[in-house]
Order: C-alpha cells, then structure tokens, then sequence
C-alpha cells in the first residue's frame, strides 16, 4: 500500500503482510495487532531492522594495548629504513596484518537482533537499554543521518535530542538513511492525521 493511503473507515480490512514478520494480514482490521509477532499495525507501519552489539571493555583494552604495540614497533623499524620509499613500502605491506587482525578481534559481542518500528504510536527503538525509546509523534521535529558522526538523531521541535542510533545498529548507512527519510514522511503523514482528529 501507498505510505499516504488511509482506510476509508473504521471496517476497513488490511491487504497487506505485517512489516515486521511477512504474516498475511488479510481480512484482519487496518488497525490492530499482528497475530503472529504481535506489533502493533496500521497501513504505514515500517519496520527496520537493528543489530545491538555491546562493547566488552576487556577484550577492548587488549585490542588498543596491541595495536598501539605494534604501531610503535613498526614505527622504530621503518625509521631505521635508509630509503624514504623502503620505509613507505615495508610500513604498508607490515601494517595490512595489523589491519586484518583489528577487523577480526574486534571488541563487541556478537550481534543482538532489535528493531526499530514506525507505527501510529510513534517511533519505538526496541533494543537494550539505554537505547530502547518509545517516541510520540507528537514530540518528533525532525529525523536526520549524519554522516559525520555515523548516527541517526531523532529530534524534537526545538532540536533536542531524542534519541540517538549508531550506525553499527543498521546494515549500511544507506539503511540508516532510508530510516531517517522514513520517519520524516511519516512524520507528515501521521502529523496530518492529528491535525485531522483535533478539528
């Protein structure tokens, strides 16, 4: 279904399967629960997923003692090169090791399934604490990627922070984006739908 479509009346029937797990809604209210994972539906619910990874603080430290190891000794080596482009070369070629090592040890636990739901109630971040948040839509200014930080902030109107989603959380920063973009349309669409229901 369209993002801007809206059910005609109350009686109207879903057509669609649930954003979340694919269950045929069919014949099911336009507005209700998926009887199958149990979210919260309606005809512009979105659902994104997320992966929590936690840091372990240990496992981090070592990483950091390692690496900074390894930079200082091949630092002292490639200083003892007499050849300006020896020392480029050998600090290249010695430092790709360095580099796969990093990306394979790297300090987080395995990956933890949430999601990040977008449905009439609002913006609800499911993942541990400190990140799980239950946003009216009410409250939502704006949603905005920065690729400068690698976050996703949800503000309120006057520039507040929200909530705050690292980039780790998505699949790519383009899914991050796609995020964002999502909660802005669907800011208009459910904003419009609030002005409807207070006149």
């Amino acid at each position: 279904m369209a993002p801007n479509a809206q059910p005609k009346s109350d009686s109207a029937k879903a057509a669609w399967p649930c954003p979340a797990c694919g269950y045929p809604l069919i014949g099911l209210p336009a507005v209700h629960r998926c009887p199958e994972c149990g979210i919260e539906y309606d005809p512009h619910a979105r659902v994104f997923r997320l992966h929590y990874r936690r840091r372990r603080p240990i496992l981090l430290l070592a990483t950091t003692a390692v690496i900074w190891g390894a930079i200082a000794v091949l630092g002292l080596t490639c200083w003892r090169q007499e050849d300006l482009g020896s020392r480029i070369v050998f600090q290249m070629i010695a430092g790709m090791p360095l580099a796969l090592a990093t990306i394979l040890v790297w300090p987080f636990e395995k990956a933890q399934p949430g999601r990040l739901l977008l449905n009439l109630r609002g913006v609800h971040v499911e993942l541990p604490e400190p990140y799980r948040k239950d946003i009216p839509w009410t409250t939502i200014g704006s949603a905005k990627y920065s690729w400068v930080a690698g976050r996703l902030y949800v503000r309120d109107k006057a520039g507040v922070k929200l909530a705050r989603l690292n980039i780790t959380f998505f699949d790519s920063a383009w899914a991050a984006r796609r995020c964002a973009d999502a909660i802005n349309q669907l800011l208009r669409v459910y904003g419009a739908d609030e002005a409807k229901a207070q006149t």
